[in-house]
């Protein structure tokens, strides 16, 4: 995702590790060149209209396929689909379709896509690629009928030199199923076309810096909590001195309306709304699209308010059930997500699991997909003198925690925050710089947000915020943390 500002951690050797883990080669180092001027008829693309069947394109593994069909929007199309699945499927094409690209210059990519089936979703992207890392530009669909649909953006290049890598990328397709692709274009200028919300500025911080649409911001991290049932935080906000910069809030499936009002309440008091739901239905039958009409009503209701919003689907999902069906529900729901332009995509996770825990709950194997998350949330708690097993428990180690999230998410270019965290008032007491030196960690390893879980609800020790000590230390952290303005 492009931001509005670039934050400190998006260094050249997270770009590059990005490049790498995408199986990119460079060829060595090169002066930048501009493109050969150009009028707005002209098409860098090679075949993009599939005239020639699908030479000049190929798809990223033998499990992915590419066809020429007859059946295009005026002749052939390419048909895109996967001989294992669900699975993703890519159509690349086979040399950068343009290189040496200057900086500054700006560049409209589009694409014709049709759904066999219904409900598939995907993006169009263009990677642009130099020695220091990638860019990664898109748009992304989530095809609810069997029509041809148009999808494009435009973007501006910000890498001296960078060559463009184009794709179509598909998620979870079925064996038997494919996604048709024609007209594939990248022209030199703009179209009249909507911006990408991770690309535009949504307002400003009161720090200085500013955040995205999605509410990502350039710099820091937000900092708030979890208050009580998800009731007025207003009197805990007096307690500790300023308004929350976030605030997670957490529902059922039937309580859409309840969350849509409380989310718009936040967004006017500025507070970051992080909101959680369990679904109507299985993961299985939700990632099967049983669950779509709940979904898009949901997104459509959000997509409404004036600000942004964090939304995330069944947080925790550890021993909930085949954590396999919990990733095919993200890569399914992600697409109607990002269908709007105000509503990050965040996934929840305990954080303990994905770094000492099993191997199927690893962060590689809890993951949707490059592109699919804007935000990977963990719930890390400091159980410091709580009690296990008849044993008083020793500090967390939050930091090295951090240090695995930084890691991951430098991978996979997607934000990182903390949705849960606490401390009792035992630990509290014999370690008080525990909350503003967490903070601080999480804003040194690139963390965007930290909310507190301050109710006594599933509380298994004092987490909730009852006495002054632990009032005074958060309303310190607060006073100085990001918020919008």
């Amino acid at each position: 995702m492009i931001l509005p500002l670039s934050r400190s951690r998006r260094s050249a050797a997270r770009v590059l590790t990005g490049t790498l883990a995408a199986g990119l080669v460079f060829t060595g180092l090169y002066p930048w060149v501009e493109v050969p001027k150009a009028s707005a008829d002209t098409q860098y693309v090679v075949n993009g209209t599939f005239t020639s069947g699908v030479s000049g394109w190929k798809t990223n593994s033998k499990q992915q396929s590419i066809s020429h069909v007859a059946n295009g929007r005026n002749g052939g199309a390419a048909r895109l689909s996967a001989t294992t699945g669900p699975a993703g499927s890519v159509l690349n094409d086979q040399k950068s379709t343009l290189t040496n690209v200057a900086a500054g210059q700006t560049f409209t990519a589009s694409a014709w896509v049709k759904a066999e089936e219904p409900g598939m979703g995907g993006h169009l992207r263009v990677r642009a690629v130099d020695n220091d890392g990638v860019d990664t530009h898109r748009e992304y669909f989530h095809l609810n009928d069997t029509n041809w649909t148009k999808v494009n953006f435009t973007f501006t290049n910000t890498r001296a030199g960078a060559d463009f890598d184009l794709n179509v990328v598909a998620y979870d397709l079925a064996v038997g199923t494919g996604l048709l692709i024609d007209d594939v274009n990248l022209t030199p200028g703009t179209e009249a076309v909507e911006a990408d919300p991770n690309d535009e500025i949504g307002g400003y911080l009161t720090e200085g810096g500013t955040y995205s649409k999605i509410g990502i911001p350039s710099d820091g991290a937000y900092f708030g909590a979890t208050v009580g049932s998800n009731g007025d935080p207003s009197s805990f906000e007096q307690e500790v001195g300023g308004n929350l910069g976030i605030r997670r809030t957490f529902y059922g499936p039937t309580q859409v309306d309840s969350a849509v009002n409380i989310a718009k309440t936040d967004i006017a008091s500025k507070r970051i709304p992080w909101i959680s739901f369990k679904l109507p239905h299985s993961w299985n039958d939700m990632a099967a699209g049983k669950g779509d009409a709940w979904a898009e009503d949901l997104v459509t209701k959000l997509d409404a308010l004036q600000g942004p919003v964090w939304l995330t689907f069944h947080h925790e999902p550890e021993g909930d059930g085949p954590i396999k069906d919990w990733v095919a529900m993200q890569k399914h729901l992600s697409p109607i997500v990002k269908s709007s332009d105000n509503i990050a995509f965040a996934t929840i996770l305990t954080g303990w699991h994905q770094v000492f825990g099993e191997e199927q709950y690893s962060l590689e194997n809890t993951w949707p997909g490059d592109g699919l998350v804007d935000i990977v949330g963990y719930d890390v708690y400091n159980y410091d003198e709580t009690v296990k097993d008849g044993k008083v428990r020793g500090t967390s180690p939050m930091d090295t925690y951090f240090q695995e999230f930084e890691a991951f998410s430098a991978k996979h270019d997607v934000e990182w925050g903390i949705g849960e965290t606490g401390i009792n008032n035992e630990a509290a007491a014999s370690d008080p710089e525990w909350m503003q030196r967490t903070y601080d960690q999480i804003v040194n390893r690139g963390g965007i947000a930290m909310s507190y879980f301050n109710t006594h609800l599933n509380s298994s020790t004092t987490w909730e915020i009852t006495d002054s000590l632990k009032t005074k230390q958060f309303g310190e952290v607060l006073k100085d943390s990001t918020k919008i303005k």
